[in-house]
């Protein structure tokens, strides 16, 4: 096990920005050469341009981090992030769990997995973060996302309820690791969000349900089946057995 503490290396580059001559330059020798191998593979997953980036980097302050500075610290980020690994490891133990903490400029989402080098990593991006409430949970979560590759964990027909056992997977982990929080943390939604969910899973589904389902099915069907909207309309497939059985 192995963790990348990388937002260091960014808060050395915005602490020293006003020594910089050329602000892209230093951001480069000072966060991305020494990652090099990590940020070639992160930046290409997450399709920006240099000349967006610099655009980034050239508006950064330091003042709009300085809180998340003083929040890493006094959370004991590090601390924090092998406690929670070693809960994780004594769950469910394999190998190869490495993970990096970055602050990323907003280009990814909180928590995911990135190949590099052909080998599965954990990315946490800290920028989003007011604080660390959920960083526990997001981490468990991303953990049992790379158990899942280490295991290769059956998938079904459709991505789409792939992705909804796969995720429900990990929001159940999380629950296991980091027990007896609010169960509406554990699926990354507001109290209110969650109630409304639980509220019309026990009863006919709303219409705002039906109409997201329903979009999603019949997307699903025109990606994997080949078949058009028209065809669909007319009868190509059914409601009730979709084309290809994609729910099995």
């Amino acid at each position: 096990m192995a963790i990348f503490p990388l937002y260091e290396n960014f808060q050395k580059f915005i602490s020293n920005k006003d020594k910089c001559n050329n602000l892209f330059s230093c951001y480069q020798k000072i966060y991305l050469e020494p990652n090099k191998e990590f940020f070639n593979h992160y930046f290409k997953a997450t399709n920006i341009e240099e000349e967006q980036l610099r655009e980034r980097v050239n508006k950064v302050k330091l003042e709009d981090y300085q809180y998340l500075f003083n929040l890493i610290q006094s959370y004991n980020l590090l601390n924090k992030t092998e406690e929670v690994l070693e809960k994780c490891k004594k769950y469910l133990y394999f190998e190869e769990v490495n993970i990096y903490l970055i602050i990323g400029f907003f280009l990814s989402p909180d928590g995911f997995i990135l190949e590099v080098n052909k080998k599965p990593v954990i990315v946490i991006s800290l920028e989003r973060s007011n604080n660390f409430d959920l960083f526990p949970i997001l981490l468990s979560h991303e953990y049992c996302h790379l158990a899942q590759r280490y295991f290769n964990t059956p998938s079904a027909k459709s991505k789409l309820i792939t992705e909804i056992y796969k995720e429900g997977l990990a929001c159940y982990f999380s629950k296991q690791i980091i027990p007896n929080m609010p169960p509406y943390k554990y699926v990354f939604l507001k109290k209110g969000e969650y109630n409304y969910c639980l509220k019309n899973t026990k009863s006919p589904l709303s219409e705002r349900y039906k109409y997201f389902a329903g979009f999603r099915i019949i997307e699903e069907c025109v990606r994997r089946a080949n078949l058009s909207l028209k065809e669909l309309i007319k009868g190509k497939g059914s409601a009730d057995r979709p084309p290809l059985n994609f729910f099995t």
